[in-house]
């Protein structure tokens, strides 16, 4: 899957490593990249893993599928039922070039690092007891309104029934 991965500290086998370090230590891959010495940094490996990534719309989905159903792999499921706050990431991943397949794949945004076109996911965390557990990911296509996007990480929240705490004028789902 990450074949395409060059260079003498991005390998297959540190990704992947990185990969499962992070959701075993429930956190970032980012912040497994910071405490590991001779690795690539954080995008340099989520690149790599978007990269690989299926470009075909229903492939695509079936994946966002089976990633969803990943992110719960570690979470105790205690944790899902107690009341928790939210929060929820918008990532845009910069991208210099056409759209490989779809040109829903690629969607524009406000410049940065030489582009406004940016490969993108959401993602919906919990946050309990100063943790950040993902529970939710959703990719985002060119046309998907942020009311799209936000409905669908809540119908993903709502199955799994999580309790969201009230404040601010907040709803829980």
């Amino acid at each position: 899957m990450l074949s395409r991965c060059n260079g003498r500290k991005c390998t297959a086998e540190n990704v992947w490593e990185i990969i499962l370090k992070a959701s075993a230590g429930r956190t970032s891959v980012n912040d497994v990249c910071d405490d590991l010495a001779g690795v690539p940094n954080g995008n340099t490996v989520l690149g790599q893993v978007h990269a690989a990534l299926p470009q075909h719309l229903n492939q695509l989905w079936r994946w966002e599928a089976q990633l969803n159903r990943v992110l719960l792999l570690n979470v105790p499921a205690r944790l899902l039922r107690v009341r928790c706050d939210l929060a929820i990431d918008l990532v845009l991943v910069p991208y210099h070039g056409e759209p490989a397949k779809d040109p829903e794949e690629v969607k524009r945004g406000v410049a940065r690092e030489g582009t406004t076109h940016f490969h993108c996911y959401a993602t919906a965390y919990m946050v309990y007891q100063n943790q950040r557990l993902t529970l939710a990911m959703t990719f985002v296509r060119k046309s998907d309104t942020m009311v799209k996007i936000l409905g669908r990480l809540f119908k993903r929240l709502d199955v799994l029934k999580i309790r969201i705490k009230k404040g601010h004028g907040s709803q829980s789902v």
